[in-house]
């Protein structure tokens, strides 16, 4: 501020000095000095005051610029923050469709395929009901107008696998007759030798324990058990005839 101050001071002197060997009016009063030096003095400190609000504006405003660029800075952050996630979000999203694409794509590949094997059975099966229609249509027409021999192979083919299986089961049925009458007779002749055996086995338990019975009882017994003996062996050879039988 001196600077400033001083340079109207030197400056003014000059002039007075030309003006007073000039003839130019007297030198400027004390009071003329002071208003000219106040008034200067004025405009120097509205001028700084003008600077001053100035710089302060200045920093008032770049302080609000900084705010101002600070929080549109957060709301970028934020804003690509969640930018971030959408897409995220978006790529997951993505990779569960392509999935789900890849699942359909194949159970499409597994239908077509039981698809297209439905449809050769439904073509074979049309086939074979053709060819049975066809058959059918021909034995009603031989049963109503009389079939012809070259016409009748497949009745023929049948008749002749029934009768093939009609003979072996007649050739079955003849064998377990077979079987069961030899069954029958092996029973009856079991039947009959445990009867005989039992017979002879009272007869000898008779004969021991008879110590009263006279001599000639013991002759009689004796014939008895021969007579057992006899009938025994009658029944073994009746025996091995029905094995033999079986055997046939």
């Amino acid at each position: 501020m001196e600077p400033s101050v001083e340079s109207p001071s030197s400056s003014s002197h000059p002039n007075q000095g030309p003006t007073s060997f000039m003839g130019s009016p007297p030198l400027s009063s004390p009071d003329s000095d002071q208003r000219f030096w106040s008034s200067l003095l004025g405009r120097v400190d509205s001028l700084l005051e003008q600077r001053n609000a100035k710089s302060s504006n200045l920093n008032t405003n770049k302080s609000d610029r900084a705010k101002r660029l600070k929080e549109d800075s957060l709301l970028l952050m934020r804003g690509f923050d969640s930018v971030g996630y959408t897409l995220s979000q978006l790529s997951n999203n993505l990779d569960n469709a392509l999935q789900l694409a890849v699942a359909m794509a194949t159970k499409t590949s597994s239908l077509a395929r039981e698809l297209k094997s439905l449809k050769s059975n439904i073509c074979f099966m049309q086939e074979r009901c053709a060819i049975l229609d066809e058959e059918n249509r021909r034995l009603r027409n031989g049963v109503s107008t009389g079939v012809k021999p070259e016409e009748d192979d497949l009745v023929r083919l049948q008749m002749e696998a029934l009768l093939a299986e009609k003979s072996r089961l007649a050739n079955e049925n003849a064998n377990l007759t077979r079987e069961n009458q030899c069954l029958y007779q092996l029973a009856e002749y079991h039947q009959l030798t445990s009867q005989d055996l039992s017979l002879s086995y009272d007869e000898a338990i008779g004969m021991c324990l008879d110590f009263s019975s006279p001599p000639p009882a013991i002759v009689e017994g004796a014939e008895g058990q021969g007579q057992g003996q006899g009938r025994a062996e009658g029944q073994g050879q009746g025996q091995r005839q029905g094995q033999g039988q079986c055997d046939y």
